[in-house]
């Protein structure tokens, strides 16, 4: 570890910034060091995203927290994945009570104009998990804020087409919701998506995403025949797994804060969420072939809502 921050500056900056997010999050427990390069390039990253959208971050990133929002998609893919691309529009989800405030801010602070209100059979990318989309412009710039069905701004993101997209900002917190898959630029489809209404999109994304190098599959045991290793079923402690619940927060995803230690002294581990709800689901689709196998019968997927104290209980 002590040769990697011997390297000088530009070298080891380039390095870092080709790394994703659970790669950076285990790199910066070693040293003090450590984590002050990593929140840099977490920094670098997020603010690089912001730039052409944004004229106060600290503001809008504040504000990202007061209202419980995210930014998902091919941006936070930006930060999280290591990537060097500008996204076609910035995507804010928000809990469905908090729509008008933050649409107010990014209106009468930032300078958006509204485009559209498109409902929640809104076409193309937003399927699932949606009361109602607000398309806003600036310029040549364009932000799309997504009002969630629920009070949890998350739930859409169970929805999304692949595993690949499936991360999320804060204010100043990254969340990956399946870092081994990301860390090997792979990814699954969503059986969600693989249905007559949707399945047209599917293509185009699949190859828009293969030019940034993921590898995608409908199940993850595809992988393990390809790698020539003995297909074993991990049942439920793979977080990939059929038939595993998930939610915004488990064990199986990767959280970080932004902010250097030194900076995260005296703030909250993750801003006070007024509901305390979180999104659940399990990913359905055709098991591995393991114990539990449906002899090629599709499971049916589970998204929905609930409290974070329920999910935490023993029961799950």
């Amino acid at each position: 570890m002590n040769s990697l921050f011997s390297l000088a500056d530009d070298a080891l900056l380039r390095i870092l910034s080709h790394c994703s997010a659970p790669s950076l999050g285990r790199l910066r427990g070693a040293s003090q060091q450590a984590d002050a390069y990593v929140a840099d390039e977490f920094e670098r990253r997020y603010r690089n995203l912001l730039h052409p959208y944004v004229h106060d971050q600290k503001a809008f990133r504040a504000q990202l927290d007061i209202c419980s929002a995210l930014i998902s998609g091919s941006g936070s893919l930006r930060v999280t994945g290591g990537f060097d691309f500008t996204p076609g529009d910035l995507d804010i989800y928000v809990p469905s009570h908090n729509l008008f405030h933050m649409l107010g801010y990014l209106v009468h602070v930032e300078g958006y104009a509204i485009q559209a209100f498109c409902g929640a059979s809104v076409e193309g990318d937003y399927v699932g998990g949606i009361q109602r989309l607000v398309r806003l412009t600036r310029g040549s710039f364009s932000i799309d804020l997504v009002q969630s069905l629920t009070d949890a701004a998350s739930l859409p993101i169970p929805h999304f087409w692949s595993t690949a997209v499936m991360t999320y900002l804060t204010g100043n917190t990254v969340g990956v919701l399946y870092p081994g898959l990301l860390e090997d630029r792979r990814a699954l489809l969503n059986p969600l998506r693989l249905h007559a209404f949707a399945v047209a999109r599917i293509p185009v994304l699949v190859e828009k995403y293969t030019r940034f190098g993921f590898d995608f599959k409908e199940r993850e045991v595809d992988w393990i025949s390809e790698d020539g290793q003995p297909s074993q079923c991990k049942r439920t402690n793979s977080p990939s797994c059929p038939f595993t619940v998930r939610w915004i927060g488990d064990r199986f995803e990767f959280h970080a804060s932004i902010l250097r230690v030194r900076d995260r002294v005296g703030r909250p581990a993750a801003p006070k969420r007024k509901e305390r709800l979180t999104s659940v689901w399990w990913r359905g689709g055709i098991p591995c072939g393991g114990d539990c196998s449906t002899d090629g019968v599709a499971i049916e997927s589970g998204i929905w809502t609930q409290p974070v104290d329920h999910v935490m209980s023993p029961s799950y």
